[in-house]
């Protein structure tokens, strides 16, 4: 569907383009714009590696591990399905954990085999919340806005952080209450 509606659009600016002679505008444009993204990525890699490195060390040193066992209470609260399952208590804890510390791709299995455990074909509220604190993807430090503040040239590319937190506080706070008042157990999908 999205391949149609870019199909789409690509045609409209191309007759557009035609119909008032702005053709050789648009042609420049489509054949600067590879320069441009291929100069962000080398910018942004360097700096996204820097930071998967450290966090792959914090792993290692067990960082994640020690974060993902002070997560198993409050989760119990906030997931009523993890306290009588262990492995999906596992499961989530590391996935918001390597959330947590800026590890989303080691974070995407852990996600898929929760989800997985929890899908029994109804909507349950362990479900939604789990999916509403991964959506809201809570950050100690956004590498990857980093990365894009720095390939801009930002002076200080962590000056932003107490308002990512500030968001993503409020959005995970909302996100969890919208579930409370709005999720029935059981109804099927």
């Amino acid at each position: 569907m999205i391949g149609w509606i870019c199909f789409a659009l690509i045609g409209i600016g191309t007759v557009y383009g035609v119909m008032h002679g702005t053709l050789g505008q648009i042609t420049e444009e489509l054949l600067s714009v590879p320069e441009s993204v291929m100069a962000l990525l080398l910018k942004t890699g360097g700096v996204l590696c820097l930071f998967c490195g450290i966090m792959r060390v914090a792993e290692a040193g067990g960082l994640v591990g020690g974060f993902s066992r002070i997560l198993s209470r409050p989760l119990g609260v906030l997931m009523p399905r993890t306290k009588t399952d262990p492995e999906l208590l596992a499961c989530s804890a590391m996935n918001l954990a390597s959330n947590f510390f800026g590890l989303g791709n080691a974070a995407t299995p852990y996600g898929l085999r929760a989800c997985g455990r929890m899908n029994d074909g109804t909507i349950s509220r362990s479900l939604a919340v789990f999916l509403i604190l991964n959506t809201c993807s809570v950050q100690l430090l956004p590498t990857t806005i980093f990365a894009l503040r720095v390939a801009e040239g930002a002076e200080n590319p962590t000056d932003i952080l107490p308002a990512v937190w500030i968001v993503q506080g409020v959005t995970c706070a909302v996100g969890v209450l919208l579930v409370r008042l709005m999720v029935r157990e059981g109804k099927k999908v």
